[in-house]
């Protein structure tokens, strides 16, 4: 007799939401939850993952692992150029269970240049890690992504200077303060800029 699947239960805040969940989760990537049901127009019914938010983890994250699983996802849809990004990579939205990572909550996916997705996610790395570790970090993640899909600097430029303003106005609007003090975010920031420019 088989142990019957922990899941939850999702409310999605739209019809569009609804919609873009759905579409990642029938996808069936190895790296989010399974979709048990879905219940139009808001409501899925999701395998639970007990894991937390990566950046949560005492003992820090392994960047070139996931490299290779943001890198995985964007192959799904992949085209050369654009893929369909996740658009809200935050800390909360990648969770470690102690051997892989998941990504969760897909309700803001857009089609984009994989460059879109990578500018956000180093961006919460520069407001949480030290300099050195951000530098470290950066260099595992691209060694890691680039074996998969080459990031243009090019692109990244754009999508940097794009998100920077979208990251700071999200912050403002909802009075966003990171946990931790960070007096090298502006160093980060800086590095960022200067490795695609």
């Amino acid at each position: 007799m088989s142990t019957p699947v922990k899941t939850y239960i999702k409310t999605c805040e739209s019809t569009s939401a609804f919609a873009n969940e759905l579409k990642i989760y029938q996808l069936n990537w190895q790296h989010c939850p399974s979709l048990v049901s879905a219940t139009p127009p808001l409501t899925l019914e999701l395998g639970f993952i007990d894991a937390i938010p990566y950046l949560d983890v005492p003992e820090g994250f392994d960047a070139s692992l996931l490299g290779d699983t943001i890198a995985d996802f964007h192959l799904l849809t992949y085209d050369g150029k654009h893929s369909i990004c996740h658009n809200d990579n935050q800390p909360r939205n990648i969770l470690w269970d102690g051997q892989k990572y998941w990504l969760i909550d897909f309700s803001d996916i857009i089609s984009a240049p994989i460059e879109h997705d990578l500018s956000h996610l180093f961006l919460f790395w520069a407001e949480e890690l030290d300099a050195d570790s951000f530098a470290a970090q950066l260099r595992y993640f691209i060694h890691a992504y680039n074996k998969h899909i080459t990031i243009r600097d090019d692109v990244m430029a754009v999508s940097l200077n794009y998100n920077i303003v979208r990251f700071d106005n999200r912050r403002r609007r909802y009075s966003k303060v990171s946990p931790r003090s960070n007096p090298d975010r502006i160093c980060n920031r800086s590095l960022l800029m200067r490795m695609f420019h």
